[in-house]
């Protein structure tokens, strides 16, 4: 039974209690036996087996282990939206083998489509800023900027102060 799914053994179940039935009666006609033969042999042609869902499963994990706020919020939503969809199939036990490998595939592509937020910091400040350090940013009276290389930013003047983005992607 653990080897079939839950309808074609359910199918093959009812078949084989009519054909119990039809052999115990006495009075059964040649059709009756001939129909309920057929029937069972029917069932037993159509038994399928389960579909290892062993692959399917572990997507789904690496699918839950992801952490909502690091990625965009539609990449998250298709994300979800698949996740949904493989979990529905995982939990089919008459799924076919080509629904749980299409929702396996699908959710992969989900995962490989997650597009990471871009982390911004941003930093205002006023003239006369210094610092010594390796990544210093260097504001003198003229509002000019400068800043050390390896470090990816974009500074900007605006009303008197000098506003400093500095990004994790180097895309600002």
């Amino acid at each position: 039974e653990a080897m079939y799914t839950p309808a074609s053994w359910a199918l093959m179940q009812t078949a084989l209690t009519d054909a119990e039935r039809v052999l115990a009666d006495e009075e059964v006609t040649q059709a009756e036996v001939t129909s309920a033969r057929q029937a069972l042999e029917n069932a037993v042609i159509n038994l399928r087996k389960r579909v290892d869902r062993t692959a399917l499963s572990a997507v789904i994990k690496a699918a839950e282990s992801k952490v909502e706020s690091e990625y965009t919020a539609d990449s998250w939503s298709n994300l979800q939206a698949a996740l949904s969809a493989a979990k529905r199939v995982e939990a089919d036990g008459d799924a076919t083998l080509e629904e749980v490998n299409a929702a396996k595939e699908s959710l992969k592509e989900a995962i490989a489509s997650l597009l990471e937020k871009v982390l911004v910091l941003n930093l205002s400040f006023e003239d006369n800023l210094t610092d010594a350090s390796a990544y210093a940013f260097e504001v003198k009276g003229s509002k000019a900027v400068s800043y050390v290389d390896g470090v990816k930013g974009k500074a900007i003047s605006l009303d008197g102060s000098t506003h400093l983005n500095l990004g994790k992607s180097g895309k600002l």
